[in-house]
């Protein structure tokens, strides 16, 4: 049963994040840091010492109206993509494209149970749960191996699996 989402309404999301970047060889790296998401292109000059590792940030971002990911059974679960890559005397030196999901989770303590009541994107949701149990002991093969993809398929019909 899914619910009626259409009572949300976005208007603004601000948007700032950070990132890890290194320079792998024993030369130094100038160019610029370039990071395109949601329509936006954003720059960043960038110098780097040899072997030099540094968190560095962008500008904050505004995104208007953009699609939010919702819990399995209460909506879909949008990725969004953003492309990351150095640019050197106009050569791209290093690329990395990132999937993501937009959206907020909150939490209350409810004082009439002592227990919490659980929002996504201002929306209350009822989180359900199966115990957790560490897959790697019970999903197994026959040889005793460990199974390369965890079975998230069979929590996911009883709406358990909220990824």
């Amino acid at each position: 049963m899914k619910r009626n989402l259409n009572r949300l309404i976005i208007v603004l999301l601000c948007v700032n994040f950070s990132l890890g970047i290194n320079v792998l060889t024993a030369y130094s790296q100038t160019g610029t840091l370039i990071c395109e998401i949601a329509g936006n292109r954003l720059t960043m000059p960038t110098m780097l010492a040899p072997r030099e590792s540094r968190l560095v940030s962008f500008e904050e971002i505004t995104l208007k109206n953009p699609q939010l990911w919702w819990p399995n059974g209460i909506g879909e679960q949008v990725l969004h993509t953003m492309k990351i890559y150095f640019e050197t005397a106009g050569i791209v030196s290093d690329i990395r494209e990132l999937r993501y999901g937009i959206r907020e989770i909150t939490s209350l303590k409810c004082p009439e149970t002592g227990g919490r009541k659980f929002y996504v994107n201002g929306q209350p949701i009822y989180i359900t749960g199966g115990n957790y149990i560490a897959s790697d002991w019970v999903f197994k093969s026959r040889n005793g191996s460990s199974l390369s993809d965890p079975p998230l398929s069979i929590p996911k019909p009883a709406l358990l699996a909220n990824h």
